[in-house]
């Protein structure tokens, strides 16, 4: 019999352990047992990676959703006159200035 087949696989080790005999039994049992602790021991982890998730959402994240524009046009923004005053340009007209910087150079 093959041990990385026992060893690397519950489904492989049990099938086998059906035609090992009185042996095969105990194998069977130690597979089955090696499998549930694992499972066991990877939920814990499962448990700690969700709860480290959780946390990192309710601290870092903002608590109320952003406000969100229904067009992008050009008065997108009217009736928000200070609203964007001393924030950064959009991307779009970062990169077009870059772009114009960058082509007369």
């Amino acid at each position: 019999v093959d041990r990385s087949m026992l060893t690397n696989n519950v489904g492989a080790a049990i099938h086998t352990s059906q035609h090992l005999g009185a042996q095969g039994e105990q194998i069977a049992a130690a597979a089955r047992t090696s499998f549930v602790d694992s499972m066991h021991s990877s939920l814990w982890i499962a448990v700690g990676l969700a709860f480290c998730a959780a946390a990192v959402t309710f601290t870092q994240l903002p608590r109320k959703a952003a406000h969100a524009h229904g067009t992008h046009g050009a008065d997108a923004h009217s009736g928000h006159a200070g609203h964007h005053a001393g924030h950064r340009p959009h991307v779009a007209v970062a990169e077009a200035m870059t772009s114009a910087d960058v082509s007369a150079s």
